[in-house]
């Protein structure tokens, strides 16, 4: 009855989808950012950006697209992520059945299926996303229809993960690389991502937009609310097994990653997480700190990021006045920086009186938010240098920011 149920539900999900997906193709089609100008810069290689007083920030290289969009609901999404999770339910209903009447030959060699299974389908997500993320930096993605694979990847890693601990659970599993692969398909930022998509927001942790940088070969996507900066960063160009791993032991990874963020792995640290998959030359880390939470992940062949989150709290990010302001009529634009092209805190006042003012605010032509009663808006900055205008009823206000990396201890 169980699995009657099950299969009904997942039907119905799955022909909802059928009427669901192409309304959401042709809307991505139609309306593909008419509201965000992207840019293609080009920029050098180059080991995480250093800063003072806070985590050190992986930058991508080489041609880069950027555009801000908001992550408007979608039914689609919504559905499909529910149709996995009834699938998840039912793989795991459907394998705890079999164990159980299973003989122990049987028990190991439904394991080992499900194993390789699980690693297939892992095979194709890496695909998948790769796919997508070079399909948006040539333009041909929109950016609403690359958040839905995103969410949709990161919900099937969730899923898949669920799998694989249910596994390891009635088979202790030795060996499990694929869990380093999933857990980087899934991140604060994307979470974030798919909350908005489901019609959920927190005003307190939302945003207006979200900020997506893509090249050939790799993504960043940042999302600004007004207490948290949410980051992610994937340079698959870093990621070569077919090179020896150039660390003989966890050991020296771990010293190799404390040189390459020496304030996070620092006195900031309050401890970490580590993965040692020295076989697959990985080495993953987990750092909170005083200003949030990093996690990186090194290949042992190129001795390089390839993947990092950042959760930062903003109000503990160091941070300086931009060397510049800008004025027109009343209205006065101030730009706050914080370290490695981190968030900005866009301040509009009153040129007479102080006092602040609402503004629309607009990153290289593209509305990003606006500043409420206090007049400031946190906004994720894009990796090359940027105009930002605000707007009131009565004025426009143009500014210009240099996205030369900046410290607290420095001014531009």
């Amino acid at each position: 009855m169980v699995v009657e149920m099950n299969n009904a539900a997942s039907a119905l999900l799955a022909l909802l989808l059928v009427f669901a997906l192409p309304a959401t193709a042709v809307v991505a089609a139609d309306t593909a950012n008419t509201s965000a100008e992207t840019n293609a810069r080009t920029v050098a290689a180059s080991d995480p950006i250093t800063a003072e007083n806070t985590t050190n920030r992986l930058s991508l290289d080489g041609e880069i697209r950027s555009s801000y969009t908001p992550a408007n609901p979608d039914l689609g999404t919504t559905l499909a992520r529910q149709d996995r999770a009834m699938r998840t339910e039912y793989n795991t209903y459907r394998f705890e059945t079999k164990f159980e009447n299973g003989t122990d030959e049987e028990r190991d060699e439904l394991v080992e299926t499900e194993h390789e299974w699980i690693r297939e389908q892992v095979s194709g997500l890496n695909e998948r996303e790769r796919t997508a993320v070079s399909a948006h930096a040539n333009g041909t993605l929109p950016d609403d229809e690359f958040l839905h694979r995103l969410v949709l990847i990161s919900s099937e890693a969730a899923e898949l993960e669920t799998h694989l601990n249910t596994l390891d659970d009635h088979a202790s599993i030795e060996e499990k690389p694929e869990e380093a692969a999933l857990d980087m398909h899934q991140s604060p930022v994307r979470d974030r991502i798919a909350t908005f998509m489901s019609g959920e927001r927190s005003s307190a942790r939302s945003a207006d937009t979200l900020l997506i940088q893509t090249t050939e070969t790799g993504m960043a996507i940042s999302m600004t609310g007004r207490i948290e900066n949410v980051r992610e960063v994937s340079q698959y160009s870093n990621r070569d097994t077919t090179v020896p791993n150039q660390f003989d032991s966890y050991s020296s990874a771990h010293d190799h990653v404390t040189t390459l963020y020496p304030w996070t792995f620092g006195e900031a640290s309050t401890g970490f997480e580590a993965l040692d998959l020295t076989e697959d030359q990985l080495y993953g880390f987990t750092v909170p700190h005083e200003q949030g939470v990093l996690t990186i992940y090194l290949d042992g062949g190129t001795g390089a990021i390839f993947h990092e989150t950042q959760v930062l709290q903003q109000d503990q990010l160091p941070i300086e006045q931009y060397g510049e302001t800008w004025t027109n009529d009343s209205v006065e634009l101030a730009i706050n920086r914080t370290p490695a092209n981190g968030p900005i805190e866009v301040k509009t006042t009153n040129v007479e009186t102080g006092n602040p003012i609402r503004a629309t605010v607009l990153v290289d032509g593209t509305v990003v938010g606006k500043t409420g009663q206090s007049g400031t808006l946190w906004v994720s900055p894009p990796q090359h240098d940027y105009e930002i205008t605000v707007q009131t009823s009565e004025t426009t206000v143009d500014g210009s920011i240099s996205a030369d990396p900046v410290s607290n201890e420095s001014s531009p």
